[in-house]
């Protein structure tokens, strides 16, 4: 089932491209959520960098209850990162603050790795990343950093002294019920198998010592519940929290900017709020425009296409829903 102003058929039609990997789609629309196919919703994928946006939720919740400010440097709390220690928390969750993609020792730790490469890499890597990393000369504009968000997260874990892990549990996937979104180095027997493009088996990747840039496994309708969160945060126990992620924080080119984890586009006239993710046999995408209460959730068991395949659908089904 589908709700109005979806054309099945195009969810039909992406299914009978991606064969043999699976497509599942969770659709928000005032305040009621469906799973397609009906059947779907159970089995649990990679959502990769869409994770970033839990990392965020966590940083608001932490200033929310007053552990760390938007501006503290995060050498304050992670001393060990000498080489970037005044670089802020606002500047790791919005992608302003200069840092590279991957500094050394990462890439040569992961190579070592290739079926698996994030599972190389140990706390100590990423403590050598932090001593080593400087920003670059783009600092203040964005530029996509998956070790920005990585650190973000081994930062939040030593200002609250937990790890991430059971911090991100216990401030934002239990509050919001949503106990089939876990961490990749956790095996469960839902866990569909990834594919290549070619539609192979591929090994599925880990990310314990980085998880705050892309751990998580999820359910579609778990991303279902989480979208509706979004664009219902009153009814949640994290509001205020959910409400400052969706702020503009950094404006980009054209009608786009960022928030903490969130891009936006059409920011001026009827934002949609999105952030898609993927690794080696899975991609995600998720959507939604607060204006239209409407939001839509995809994963696929399939590398990312480089085309956005995925994340045109996902926006065609959202304006669908918000028609």
């Amino acid at each position: 089932m589908v709700p109005a102003g979806v054309p099945e058929e195009l969810l039909t039609s992406l299914a009978d491209e991606v064969q043999p990997a699976l497509v599942e789609f969770a659709f928000v629309c005032d305040g009621e959520t469906w799973v397609w196919p009906a059947h779907g919703g159970d089995g649990l994928f990679h959502i990769g960098s869409s994770t970033k946006t839990f990392t965020a939720l966590l940083l608001a919740d932490m200033v929310d209850r007053g552990q760390v400010s938007l501006e503290d440097a995060i050498g304050a709390y992670y001393p060990q990162a000498r080489g970037c220690a005044d670089v802020t928390l606002r500047e790791l969750a919005t992608h302003t603050s200069g840092l590279p993609q991957l500094p050394d020792p990462l890439p040569a730790r992961g190579g070592q790795c290739p079926h698996d490469p994030y599972s190389a890499i140990t706390a100590a890597d990423m403590m050598e990343a932090a001593q080593r990393a400087r920003p670059g000369p783009r600092r203040g504009e964005f530029e996509y950093s998956n070790f920005g968000y990585a650190l973000l997260g081994v930062v939040l874990a030593a200002a609250a002294r937990a790890s991430f892990e059971s911090l991100l549990r216990a401030r934002v996937l239990d509050p919001l019920g949503l106990r089939d979104t876990t961490f990749d180095v956790h095996t469960d027997e839902r866990l569909v198998d990834g594919h290549d493009l070619g539609g192979v088996a591929v090994p599925h990747w880990h990310n314990p010592a980085m998880a705050g840039c892309g751990s998580l496994l999820s359910t579609v309708a778990n991303l279902g519940r989480y979208l509706a969160a979004q664009l219902r945060p009153n009814v949640t126990p994290l509001a205020g929290s959910i409400e400052a992620t969706h702020r503009p924080l950094v404006q980009r080119s054209g009608r786009q900017a960022t928030a903490l984890g969130w891009a936006i586009d059409d920011v001026d006239t009827s934002p949609r709020y999105w952030h898609n993710g993927g690794t080696y046999g899975f991609s995600a995408y998720a959507a939604f425009k607060p204006a239209a209460a409407v939001g839509v959730a995809a994963v696929l068991s399939q590398t990312p296409c480089r085309d956005g395949r995925l994340e045109r659908l996902g926006n065609t089904l959202l304006d669908g829903l918000g028609a």
